[in-house]
């Protein structure tokens, strides 16, 4: 993951069970990516709360294209 150079977001729902904390173990070997935890949402975080899945997913987009 260390080699990983693209900007990087990682999304997940704050109530997908230890997977937020295994993401943030993901994130901090990939040089500047984000974790972003989505509030209310599970395993399915464009499902259950699409609007803030939305959000960061533009938002890496926007970062990607600086």
């Amino acid at each position: 993951m260390a080699g990983i150079s693209a900007p990087t977001t990682l999304i997940v729902g704050a109530n997908d069970g230890p997977l937020p904390g295994a993401m943030e173990e993901i994130r901090c070997p990939i040089a500047g990516a984000r974790l972003d935890v989505i509030p209310d949402a599970s395993h399915l975080p464009n499902i259950d709360q699409p609007t803030a899945f939305n959000a960061a997913l533009l938002a890496n987009f926007l970062r990607a294209g600086r």
